[in-house]
């Protein structure tokens, strides 16, 4: 949603609904006008630090004042994963139901129902396995890797980097490869390479 009310005229940052985007750490600066792509980086990891809760009713608020929705999500139907996966090339694996990050404060039976639940929906919907897990955000509390290791055979963190052969298989680390720097094949040669 915020990414889409970087089009949208300054009057909209200054209503009401965002009013509180003035008061995060690292965001002040970037608010006090129409932020550009950057500054709206620094917004967002800011409003991270909020529960999640808390983050999805101020971001209805915001998208209610705006007079916009949460969008058409660019993702795929199941129709669509299965064909994807039917070939065997394409593997599937899950990051919670609803993307909660898995901040210390979750509930036990809410951590239950976002991580195993996760891999069920997939692998009810999809018809093939999912048998490995990427926290949301890179958020890991303790009794979430837990929950993690009871329910995959493997989970990746956001933090960047290689593994060796004797990294825990649930905090793994990896290399981002995203449309920005992988679009091109000699940047995505570049990024898997460690170049980039």
């Amino acid at each position: 949603m915020l990414r889409r009310a970087v089009t949208a005229p300054a009057r909209v940052w200054t209503g009401p609904a965002f009013a509180w985007l003035g008061g995060l750490d690292n965001a002040v600066a970037a608010y006090r006008a129409v932020p550009d792509a950057d500054a709206l980086d620094g917004i967002i990891e800011a409003a991270k630090a909020l529960p999640d809760a808390e983050l999805r009713e101020r971001v209805s608020a915001m998208e209610a004042e705006v007079g916009i929705g949460p969008g058409e999500p660019a993702l795929l139907d199941w129709v669509q994963v299965r064909e994807m996966t039917a070939g065997g090339t394409v593997q599937l694996g899950a990051h919670t139901r609803t993307h909660m990050r898995l901040r210390p404060d979750v509930p036990p039976a809410v951590l239950d129902e976002e991580i195993a639940g996760a891999r069920r929906v997939i692998e009810a919907a999809a018809g093939v396995a999912a048998p490995l897990f990427c926290y949301p955000n890179g958020d890991a509390a303790p009794a979430a890797v837990t929950r993690v290791r009871d329910a995959y055979a493997g989970a990746c963190t956001t933090a960047h980097g290689w593994n060796a052969a004797d990294a825990d298989p649930y905090r793994l680390r990896r290399v981002g490869v995203h449309e920005d720097i992988a679009a091109a094949r000699g940047g995505f040669i570049a990024r898997v390479s460690g170049w980039l």
